[in-house]
This record gives C-alpha cells, sequence and structure tokens, in this order.
C-alpha cells in the first residue's frame, strides 16, 4: 500500500527545538501539527528535537482531537529527529500512554541502526504493559506494522 505521507514534511523545520516551556502560539501550533493523521486509524507522532513536558502535551492535545471518534487506532512514532527526553519527560510519555485505552499498537522508527533499536524496545516494553509496541528502522516498516495490526483487529 503506498501512502503519500513523508514523516519530514511539515510546517517548520525544527518546532520545539528551542521552545521552552512558554511556546509563542505559532510555536504551539507547529509543535500539536506534528502529530497527523495517516489514515483512517493510523496516526503519526513525528517527535520534536528535543522533547519537553509541553511538548509531550501540546501533541498528546492533538492525538485526543484527532481520535475523538475512534474506537481504536494505532501510532506510528518517529524518533529519528529526536535526542532521548529527560526522565520527567519519559514519566509523562509513560503516563500518557497508560491513560490512553484505544491505542491498539505504537510502531516507532529511529533511522538507527539495530543495537538501538534493541534497547529502544526493552526500554519501551516497560512504558505500558497493555499497548502492542514494535520498533523499526524505517517509516515504511513501521506504518507496515500498524496496518498489519489493524488488520488482525478486524
Amino acid at each position: 500500500m503506498s501512502h503519500s505521507v513523508n514523516p519530514s514534511d511539515s510546517a517548520g523545520a525544527n518546532p520545539g527545538a528551542s521552545a521552552g516551556a512558554n511556546p509563542s502560539a505559532e510555536e504551539r501550533r507547529a509543535i500539536a501539527d506534528r502529530v497527523s493523521q495517516v489514515s483512517a486509524n493510523i496516526l503519526l507522532w513525528r517527535e520534536v528535537p528535543v522533547p519537553t513536558l509541553t511538548s509531550v502535551d501540546l501533541m498528546a492535545e492533538r492525538v485526543r482531537e484527532l481520535t475523538k471518534e475512534s474506537l481504536g487506532y494505532s501510532r506510528v512514532v518517529d524518533l529519528s529527529e529526536s535526542a532521548r527526553p529527560r526522565a520527567e519527560v519519559r514519566r509523562r510519555l509513560r503516563d500518557m500512554l497508560n491513560g490512553e485505552d484505544r491505542l491498539d499498537h505504537l510502531a516507532v522508527f529511529t533511522l538507527r541502526n539495530t543495537l538501538i533499536n534493541v534497547a529502544l524496545k526493552f526500554v519501551l516494553s516497560g512504558m505500558s504493559k497493555n499497548i502492542s509496541i514494535s520498533v523499526h528502522q524505517t517509516f515504511d516498516e513501521a506504518l507496515q506494522a500498524c496496518e498489519r495490526r489493524r488488520s488482525e483487529a478486524k
């Protein structure tokens, strides 16, 4: 299945890179816009280069907006531009994931090597007990994992 979504396409090359705790309205919109709909039940979350509590909250709100009518959905997460989040941000992400009762699958991609992906899979597996998680090198692999999971759920 071919999709025209390019994970690197978005307004603002690095929104959130310098947006601290008080981003401007324009920065807030650019951060929230890093969450987009790939298909009816699959979202793309393009993590900012330096994740913050504010960026997580803005992006989580965008997820809620896009999924308010959905009974279930999957999410592709692009970590290719992202630095490792601080402990407080990781806690917020874990809490967010544990509160998502309609998220069927989380497919993360990094554009990095297999060893980093194995380590990431280990970290992610401890973040949420109720969500199916997979780690991939590319966007296409992650998207295919979500599509497979969606078709299995039918």
